[in-house]
């Protein structure tokens, strides 16, 4: 399957990938690719997706600095979640999986989910979303330089 761009801002760029749309801040044009890590290998269970697999590899070892913001939709069933699990264990990070639950027990969850991938626990319960994804990213920033992801499946 060919990547098709189906929107064009200028801070992001919406692919279609087969079946499933992906997102992504898009700056790699400004950096050189002898300047990119080695991509993830691809898990030899991930069944076709090859050029899913490629995208989100090239979106997850891009060498811009900071926060990037990826959003995987598309219709049910097609394997959206499988790939982006198989994602995280080939590069390290958190797989969240939410649920249609109160803030406080969702909070408490992803907490959860942080201490058991990461090995690390907040000081006190996270205020909010936003307290959340915060501390999230700050702990994932700081660990080494292979670049972290943390993927919140079926976002809240």
């Amino acid at each position: 399957m060919t990547d098709r761009r189906i929107a064009q801002g200028r801070n992001a760029v919406c692919l279609q990938l087969g079946t499933t749309t992906f997102n992504e801040n898009h700056h790699d044009h400004l950096h050189k690719k002898s300047d990119r890590p080695v991509a993830p290998v691809r898990p030899e269970s991930l069944y076709d997706r090859e050029s899913e697999w490629e995208d989100l590899s090239r979106f997850v070892m891009s060498p811009r600095p900071g926060l990037r913001l990826g959003i995987v939709y598309g219709r049910c069933r097609y394997g959206k979640s499988y790939l982006l699990r198989r994602l995280v264990q080939a590069m390290g990070g958190v797989y969240h999986l939410a649920l249609r639950e109160g803030r406080k027990t969702a909070l408490d969850r992803f907490a959860s989910s942080l201490s058991r991938q990461l090995q690390w626990a907040p000081h006190q319960p996270f205020r909010d979303w936003s307290d959340a994804l915060e501390q999230a990213a700050s702990v994932l920033g700081t660990r080494g330089q292979q670049p972290q992801i943390l993927v919140i499946d079926e976002y809240p």
